[in-house]
């Protein structure tokens, strides 16, 4: 089961000129998770219609975002802080 897509914009207008969805369960898909290159409101609509309800799209563009989720603390887990470890030339 996928709860979580992550796509690529121009991989969904692909999706959607050739209608390669159209035999795709998508009730399990909570939300969208979007990278690589800014979307349009009208792709995201036509994502978030492939999902019954609703599943938002989370966009990151560009790697400091994307670095930037991967390194920052979350608050769902401990958060301890480093020892400064310098180096002795």
């Amino acid at each position: 089961e996928i709860s979580m897509l992550g796509v690529v914009p121009s991989l969904v207008k692909a999706w959607q000129a050739k209608n390669a969805t159209a035999n795709c369960d998508w009730s399990k898909v909570k939300t969208f998770s979007s990278t690589g290159e800014a979307s349009d409101p009208v792709t995201y609509l036509w994502l978030m219609s492939r999902v019954p309800g609703y599943a938002p799209v989370m966009e990151y563009c560009g790697g400091t975002e994307i670095g930037g989720s991967f390194l920052s603390s979350t608050l769902v887990q401990p958060n301890v802080p480093s020892k400064n470890r310098r180096r002795k030339h």
